[in-house]
Formats: structure tokens, sequence, C-alpha cells
């Protein structure tokens, strides 16, 4: 995930509990070559990545909370799923973007029960 690996700085600002603000500082340079920071405040969810993960056909539970600025989701999959964290954590950015993607997942191979 080049996109995650190579995010602008990020600064946490305080909000909610469960919705933080992010701030996205990127050097800019504008046409006469003078660098300026820009900045883009990013609202996060972790129900709202949660949801989404949940919605995938593979995932049978989630759980996604915000610590140090970063998300972390712990995903359970069924034993014989054929998807991976990466390919997970593709599906968050292309659909909810950087600022709601999990930075970490741990994947959970669901085992039958015996009975």
């Amino acid at each position: 995930m080049q996109a995650l690996e190579s995010a602008p700085h990020l600064r946490v600002r305080q909000g909610s509990r469960r919705t933080k603000a992010l701030v996205f500082l990127q050097s800019v340079a504008d046409k006469w070559g003078v660098l300026f920071n820009k900045g883009v405040v990013a609202r996060i969810d972790p129900k709202q990545t949660e949801a989404f993960l949940l919605s995938q056909p593979e995932v049978l539970d989630a759980s996604v909370w915000l610590t140090s600025g970063q998300l972390q989701a712990h995903v359970t999959v069924s034993d014989e799923a054929r998807i991976d964290r990466r390919s997970l954590q593709r599906a968050c950015l292309d659909e909810l973007g950087l600022h709601q993607t999990p930075a970490e997942i741990l994947l959970i191979q669901a085992r039958a029960r015996a009975a």
C-alpha cells in the first residue's frame, strides 16, 4: 500500500472520543518555488470503517478503533476466505479514502467449532 506508506505528516486535533479530526499537512510549492504548508482537515469515524469492513462478503466480524491518531482493526474471516489484510486496506482506501483506512489490520481466521 504505497499510499499508506507515503502519507503526509499527520497531526491529531482533539475532538470527541469517537470522532477525531486529522490535519494532513503537506508542503506545496507555489509557482515561484516558495514552500508553504497546506492543511486539509478530515474527520475520522471508526464506526464508518467498521461498517464498510462488515459489508465485505468474506468478513464475519470487525472491530475498528482509533489509537494515537491511527485507525486499527481486528477483522474475523472464515477459514476458507481468500482475502488478505492488504486487499482489505486497498478496498478501504478506494472506497473511504486514506483518513478512513486502518493503518494496521489484524486478520483472524475463524475455525469451525466441533459440536
